[in-house]
């Protein structure tokens, strides 16, 4: 629904790389995402997800079970 769409892409914002090949995460979206002073990066096929290092680490401890549930189902599956 709309509704979900406009949560997750209204706080989105336009940024550039810098001379060195960085970008400025905007104050709002710090805020928005909970990042604080460490962050972890992923590379999610054509997505990059960032995160609070503390924030993804307690999530990856509490989704721990639902992986192994979900990591089963790859068994049958060759890359």
């Amino acid at each position: 629904s709309m509704m979900v769409v406009r949560r997750f892409i209204a706080p989105a914002q336009d940024v550039e790389f810098d001379k060195n090949g960085r970008i400025s995460i905007p104050q709002s979206l710090r805020d928005y995402a909970g990042l604080n002073k460490e962050c972890t990066i992923l590379g999610m096929a054509k997505y990059v997800e960032l995160w609070d290092t503390v924030a993804y680490n307690q999530y990856l401890e509490s989704s721990e079970e639902s992986f192994r549930d979900a990591a089963e189902d790859f068994d049958d599956i060759s890359f």
